[in-house]
């Protein structure tokens, strides 16, 4: 799909060693704009190899003079099938080619004229749109003016006029530009950057609706492998939810444009054993990650990049990714034969194609070694906060890495654990605002333990040491609220054993007082039976004398 431009101006002071330039007079001019209003072309004038030959031949057909072409080449001019006439910038009033003649004609030598051709194969013009005479020459009213602001034009200081030849095989415009009078001059002779400036802005214009369309393609292409293959380094469940999210997005976008079959797109999950590899792989990638900076491609070290780039392309590599990667490729090299049919750039476009995503994947796993790298160290600090807390609770010594007040802590502690919420059953309410304001006491104390932290671990983990804080101290003030009920418990007990101990002791002492006194009481009772007993005989002798 090949644009074919030329752009030849009339001669100038300046001319390079071996460069044909055509006459810059007045009729050579005019008979130029009789050539494209009233012939069909030349096959050779697209090829810019043959453009001498042509301007050779046209010359010496047409004559050096200026004055009009002889018989012969009148009656060429007379067989013209297949030219449809003059056009330019206003579709309801073509030039009229006398005007046009006239113009050219009182121009001087010293005033230049481009002449242009634009030029596509056949087939890539229909699928260009360009089927017919119509279609070409809105297509040249979009592309001129780019063009000439190229060359430094200024709108309303040139003029132009064209032609549409349908040659069978290889259809063609002819265009003329001139500047009107009073707009300056410019130098005929295009450099070779202008004339690159030129191509690529026709190119712009020809190929705009076509180059959008397959950019959009390659770009829906694109969006399911970068977010295939992060999907694919992402481990956090929070994260992952998100990537799945937008693969589905993608994958549909992808299946609506027409660019995938529905069986063709890889799954939102894939399987565990390729998943376990790929993460087996971005885990040991983590400790070599730098503990501080952003975590982009670009500022790693050599040996974190290559590696983190040689995970991006075993994840590419996936089978499942394999029929978007063929599309992908295949859009890339459809959108550079816009411009180059050569084997080698078509070659290099795909390659820097996938490099490009190869690296949009490997920043996806750079970014999840940092998180896995983060949260490693957040963790071990967050163990170590964690046995700061569980020391002050039992007593014990603190970690030799933490230089705090133990006695000033656990003092805090207590008074940040009377303010946390708990339920009959102990357990916090961290719905209750009591439970945040709880939490933003003990901020201080995480900050003052996590101070050796690097900075952004330091941030993201000081919330969770001020949780763990507060629920320690909350767990401190219930383990001495325990320790005060057991005691008391424990006192109310020794009062309660000593209590009924005095009790059984004051009931064994009145009971053996009661015993004494029974035993006394029979004594007596003994003793008065025997004085009775004693007293009964003396009666007895007494009377038996009476």
């Amino acid at each position: 799909m090949l644009l074919k431009l030329w752009v030849r101006g009339t001669r100038d002071q300046r001319r390079r060693k071996g460069e044909r330039y055509t006459k810059n007079t007045p009729g050579a001019n005019t008979r130029h704009s009789l050539y494209i209003a009233e012939k069909e072309l030349a096959a050779e004038m697209v090829d810019d190899s043959l453009l001498p030959e042509l301007e050779a031949a046209e010359e010496a057909a047409l004559g050096e003079s200026g004055t009009a072409p002889d018989p012969e080449h009148a009656k060429y001019l007379a067989e013209r099938p297949r030219s449809e006439g003059l056009f330019g910038p206003d579709p309801l009033h073509p030039p009229a080619l006398a005007d046009v003649v006239a113009e050219l004609r009182a121009k001087t030598d010293q005033d230049p004229v481009w002449k242009v051709v634009i030029s596509f194969p056949e087939d890539a013009a229909r699928l260009l749109g360009l089927r017919e005479g119509a279609a070409w020459r809105e297509m040249v009213r979009r592309a001129l003016p780019a063009m000439a602001a190229e060359m430094g034009l200024r709108d309303g200081g040139y003029r132009w006029v064209g032609a549409y030849h349908a040659k069978p095989g290889q259809p063609h415009i002819h265009a003329m530009l001139w500047q009107v009078e009073g707009a300056g001059r410019r130098p005929a002779f295009l450099r070779p950057e202008e004339l690159r400036r030129v191509r690529r802005a026709v190119a712009r214009e020809v190929y705009g609706p076509l180059r959008a369309e397959i950019e959009a393609d390659r770009t829906a292409l694109r969006d399911v492998l970068v977010r295939s293959g992060r999907l694919a380094a992402e481990r956090d469940p929070a994260q992952r939810a998100k990537l799945e999210r937008a693969l589905d997005e993608a994958r549909l976008k992808a299946i609506a444009r027409g660019l995938l079959q529905e069986k063709a797109v890889p799954p939102a999950r894939w399987p565990a054993a390729e998943a376990e590899r790929v993460a087996a792989r971005i885990r040991a990638l983590a400790p070599r990650m730098p503990g501080h900076g952003r975590a982009a491609l670009a500022y790693m070290p050599l040996e974190v990049r290559e590696e983190a780039r040689r995970i991006a392309d075993e994840i590419l590599a996936l089978p499942a990714l394999q029929p978007v990667r063929g599309e992908f490729e295949r859009a890339v090299e459809d959108l550079t034969k816009l411009y180059s049919h050569q084997p080698g750039r078509l070659e290099e476009a795909v390659r820097k194609a996938l490099a490009d995503v190869r690296d949009r994947i490997a920043q996806a796993v750079l970014q999840e070694a940092a998180r896995i790298g983060r949260q490693e160290a957040s963790g071990r600090a967050v163990a170590e906060v964690t046995a700061v807390a569980r020391a002050v609770r039992g007593g014990a010594e603190l970690p030799p890495t933490m230089d705090v007040d133990r006695a000033a802590l656990r003092e805090a502690m207590r008074a940040i654990g009377r303010t946390v919420p708990v339920d009959t059953a102990g357990r916090i309410r961290r719905s209750d605002p009591a439970w945040a304001q709880a939490v933003e006491k003990a901020r201080p104390w995480a900050e003052l333990l996590l101070r050796g932290l690097p900075e952004p671990l330091r941030e993201s983990a000081i919330p969770r040491g001020a949780e763990i804080l507060a629920a320690h101290a909350a767990a401190l003030v219930r383990q001495e609220e325990r320790t005060q009920v057991r005691a008391a418990q424990r006192l109310l007990s020794s009062a309660w054993q000593a209590l009924r101990r005095e009790q059984a002791r004051a009931e064994a002492e009145a009971e053996l007082a009661r015993r004494r006194a029974v035993r006394q009481r029979n004594r007596e009772i003994e003793e008065l039976r025997a004085r009775l007993e004693e007293r009964g005989a003396d009666l007895d002798e007494v009377r038996g004398r009476w």
